[in-house]
């Protein structure tokens, strides 16, 4: 089993949930661990968004054409990487999350009011299994009814109640009232 990556700067956690995302469902399509993370393109696509953004929420769209822009460039990784790439904003995000299955899908969502991005890639239950790629906010055993974090394998170190990763809260893993942004991988 193929460890997932951490953050590298503190604005880098998109890039890397992205990264993640790609990897962990090559692996689950194929049965077989990557050997290589992504290719040179995948990897120079991201980037390209992740030096124009650092936060991908509302505020980081100062107009329609660069959400335009960056639906494009999902739209051309989502051909490279052989995957479908959805992005929904706003009130469809709730649908999207509620609706993963995750059997062919992987997701990456903002929380904390577009702050932080996080990988949604299993369910156990009404819990979701989640990889956060800032080590901070993981390294330590912390657990209550809405959500548990310390290193449980080397791709969950997450796990969080459905109902409370969409509640309108900052604090402890929520999405946060506004700024909800999804994007979706599937096979």
């Amino acid at each position: 089993m193929q460890p997932l990556m951490y953050q590298f700067t503190n604005v880098t956690c998109w890039y890397a949930s992205m990264i993640n995302g790609i990897m962990l469902l090559r692996q689950r399509c194929t049965g077989v661990a990557c050997k290589h993370l992504v290719s040179p393109m995948e990897d120079r696509l991201l980037r390209s968004l992740t030096s124009q953004y650092t936060e991908f929420s509302e505020t980081a769209w100062r107009g329609d054409d660069e959400y335009e822009y960056y639906l494009s460039v999902m739209e051309c990784l989502g051909r490279i990487a052989g995957f479908k790439v959805c992005t929904c904003r706003k009130g469809k995000v709730i649908n999207e999350v509620k609706s993963l299955n995750f059997h062919r899908e992987v997701a990456v969502c903002n929380i904390s009011n577009g702050e932080h991005a996080i990988l949604l890639h299993g369910k156990e239950g009404s819990r979701i299994k989640c990889f956060d790629p800032c080590w901070d906010n993981v390294n330590q055993e912390e657990s209550n009814r809405s959500y548990s974090t310390a290193p449980r394998d080397p791709r969950t170190n997450l796990i969080v109640t459905e109902k409370h990763l969409l509640s309108a809260g900052t604090d402890g893993f929520k999405m946060g009232g506004k700024h909800r942004f999804l994007t979706i991988l599937r096979a």
